[in-house]
């Protein structure tokens, strides 16, 4: 009898330790449990390496909690991983927690992630567990809490009384050192079409991505460095953008950082000109702008800007077809990529007269308009001596025309007259008078 119950008390010890071996985190107390289906049906989640949880027998522990921590799971610090749950039922919500401090109580503030209105199986929900770029290292406790009532992130990880349906597993998170994010990205220096990203390296970093978007969605790739500077091109002026980079570890990488910068205004053209004037045409210059793809030009008569102009990769160009005597506005702006230009700039300038003239002795011979497309006028003007002559000569000298000037003034049909070069040879019984004019 001595021995029996020497026996019996050694296992009433054990039992005992046991107990109060699990009694350290606390139990669940739900009103009625998984008795409505409000059970972990299905929860998995892939760790770092091979590393994984799969439960996946749809049953309900005892007291509405299962003991799984003999199965781990191992995550990096600052790691983000996929989980996958679903319920007996619909309309539950999921919580995780993971003791960091392993002081064996669960605090709000250790919850890793969670999920509202998850699915009923055989239906599938995922939602993400993010762990703490600042997490302790080593093994810890981590405990999903799924209930019908309360929704996430306001679930408690020790559902009392006051929770209807749910259960509790517990299972075990092995903390590793994660790749490590990246500190102190900054965009220095912004110009138009791009920007230079720079950061702190690393420690053990084999290297970096960067990448640059309009959206605060992170890319899915980016540039490659060993660097810890990385020159973004190719962007649009004036317009909001994310700077992005990443690290690249031996066997993984971090999350992605970002800084937010504005790229610069599209820059107008300075130091506009007009040389080259006569009364139809003159040649539009200005300073380069450095990066820019290219310009547009045009010369208008009004203070208001143009809505287009002639394309040049140049910093000049030539305007034709302008009238005489006339005040112009030169105007040229920037193309700093497509669908990108700057303001316009302008500056002005007036046309020459298009009178040809040449005379002495109160006599005076005058062509114009000089260039010419389609009528010619010659006029004498002065002291004319008899009748006179007037001739329309090519550039090798071919004669073209000749008209008997009875008149001081008359008009030469210049229509069919091909382009080019012509010379216009006035005579009378005194004067002698050879002008050059253009024929556009």
């Amino acid at each position: 009898m001595l021995m029996k119950g020497k026996r019996l008390l050694l296992i009433s010890s054990l039992l005992a330790f046991s107990l109060d071996s699990s009694a350290q985190y606390c139990p669940p107390n739900f009103l009625f449990g998984c008795g409505f289906g409000d059970r972990i049906h299905h929860f998995i989640v892939n760790g770092d390496g091979s590393s994984v949880i799969s439960t996946t027998n749809g049953a309900c522990g005892t007291g509405n909690y299962e003991d799984f921590t003999g199965a781990n799971v191992t995550f990096s610090t600052g790691g983000t991983y996929v989980a996958t749950i679903n319920s007996g039922t619909d309309y539950d919500h999921a919580q995780v927690f993971i003791d960091f401090d392993n002081d064996q109580v669960f605090q709000m503030t250790e919850t890793v992630g969670g999920i509202d209105s998850l699915a009923q199986q055989p239906a599938t929900s995922t939602f993400n567990i993010t762990i703490p770029s600042g997490a302790t290292l080593g093994g810890h406790r981590m405990r999903v809490v799924l209930n019908g009532d309360f929704q996430y992130p306001n679930i408690s990880p020790c559902p009392d009384n006051t929770y209807g349906g749910g259960e509790v597993h517990d299972y075990t998170a092995i903390i590793q050192q994660g790749c490590d994010t990246p500190t102190n990205l900054a965009a220095n220096p912004i110009s138009f079409n791009g920007a230079t990203l720079t950061w702190t390296a690393v420690t053990g970093a084999q290297g970096y991505r960067y990448n640059t978007t309009t959206s605060s969605t992170p890319p899915t790739t980016g540039t490659y460095t060993t660097n810890t500077t990385g020159a973004v091109t190719g962007l649009m002026s004036g317009t909001a953008y994310y700077g992005w980079v990443k690290t690249i570890c031996p066997s993984d990488s971090s999350a992605w950082v970002n800084v937010q910068f504005t790229t610069t205004a599209c820059p107008a053209p300075t130091g506009i000109n007009a040389t080259a004037i006569t009364a139809t045409s003159a040649m539009i210059g200005w300073t380069a702008v450095t990066g820019a793809q290219g310009y547009q030009y045009n010369a208008t008569t009004s203070s208001t800007p143009p809505t287009g102009g002639t394309y040049t990769p140049n910093n000049s160009g030539p305007m034709t077809g302008l009238t005489a005597l006339t005040g112009y506005y030169a105007w040229v702006r920037t193309v700093c990529g497509t669908a990108d230009t700057s303001a316009w700039a302008s500056n002005q300038f007036t046309t020459t007269s298009s009178v040809s003239s040449v005379g002495y002795n109160n006599f005076s011979f005058e062509v114009y308009p000089n260039p010419v497309k389609n009528t010619l006028t010659v006029a004498a003007l002065g002291n004319r001596t008899g009748d006179a002559t007037v001739q329309v000569t090519d550039f090798t000298g071919k004669l073209v025309k000749t008209i008997t000037l009875d008149a001081s003034e008359m008009n030469i049909d210049m229509s069919s007259v091909a382009p080019g070069v012509y010379f216009i040879r006035y005579a009378d019984a005194e004067h002698r008078q050879t002008l050059k004019v253009i024929k556009e």
